[in-house]
């Protein structure tokens, strides 16, 4: 679980743009609802889901390439 936690990091440094990060932190990791997310960034609430949406195919596809072939529901995302 170490591992795959120190992967998860660098992939989410190396594979995701800071806002991407900043969203997926907050969604997924600190339960921010999308809607009070949205308001906080005067973002569509549409625009934050496609966000979340988008950063969490774009880990997939770098712990895949990493050798890590995990879903959604493994990653907790």
């Amino acid at each position: 679980m170490k591992e795959l936690l120190a992967v998860l990091k660098v992939a989410m440094a190396n594979d995701l743009s800071a806002h991407q990060r900043e969203v997926l932190v907050a969604v997924a990791l600190n339960d921010v609802p999308i809607d009070a997310l949205a308001a906080r960034l005067g973002r569509s609430r549409g625009a934050i889901y496609k966000t979340v949406h988008d950063a969490r195919r774009q880990l997939r596809a770098g712990l895949a390439a990493r050798g890590i072939a995990l879903g959604s529901r493994e990653m907790g995302l």
